[in-house]
């Protein structure tokens, strides 16, 4: 898998409340990448290796919105759809997050997916 058809997973499985799906998948792409990484040692393989678990500590509610902002910038990290829809891609991610940790009251392994009277 690549991480951006794992992202896009990811962020479906949030927008609809399945939060249990989202880290499944992001648990899965972690250890891809682990695996990855024993065979040969890449540095893209580690800016996403470090990019999803900061993910996993935004949605276990270890680290804030901003911190996980100024963690991505930091890492200088591109999807390749970042060079199609340029640095959209970015805040459109963290609107996204925003979005689903409010609506959904997500700390992980708790929230709430029917928060908001979904059906």
């Amino acid at each position: 898998m690549n991480l951006n058809l794992d992202m896009e997973i990811i962020k479906s499985a949030l927008l609809f409340g399945d939060v249990d799906d989202a880290m499944e998948r992001l648990d899965k792409s972690i250890s891809n990448i682990e695996y990855r990484n024993r065979i040969n040692q890449d540095k893209r393989n580690m800016k996403e290796l470090m990019f999803l678990n900061d993910l996993r500590l935004l949605l276990e509610g270890k680290i804030t919105l901003k911190d996980f902002k100024s963690k991505v910038d930091a890492l200088g990290i591109d999807f390749d759809n970042s060079k199609l829809y340029g640095e959209d891609t970015f805040q459109s991610l963290y609107y996204m997050l925003e979005l689903v940790i409010d609506r959904y009251n997500i700390k992980y392994p708790s929230f709430d997916g029917k928060r908001c009277d979904d059906k």
